[in-house]
């Protein structure tokens, strides 16, 4: 039979997303909130722990197209040709549109 104790060193230190030093780096984002550079170290803060290709910044509006806040740039242009293609009416089939408008209210959605 295995104590408490057996059971603690048994199991996974914790890793990703459960880890206290991605509390402490997206704690640490609260102090650049007001600041011009807070969603690019909100993405590399998010890059250290989740991998991704392209990232964008929306807020929804009812009826018409989503206001590109901030977005991820890179050198070939091809994130630039996507969000234009989302705005002129990609943004009608995310799912995250489709709830926003669905369900109007203030939120923040990561997806």
């Amino acid at each position: 039979m295995m104590s408490d104790a057996d059971d603690s060193e048994q199991m996974a230190a914790p890793s990703g997303l459960e880890s206290v030093a991605w509390h402490r780096a997206f704690g640490a984002l609260a102090d650049k909130l007001d600041g011009a550079n807070f969603w690019l170290a909100t993405v590399r803060t998010l890059g250290r722990h989740v991998d991704f290709d392209t990232w964008v910044v929306l807020i929804f509006h009812h009826r018409q197209p989503p206001r590109i806040l901030a977005e991820s740039d890179e050198d070939d242009g091809a994130d630039e040709a996507l969000f234009q293609d989302y705005q002129r009416g990609l943004y009608l089939l995310d799912p995250f549109y489709i709830d926003a408008r669905d369900r109007a209210r203030g939120a923040l959605h990561a997806g």
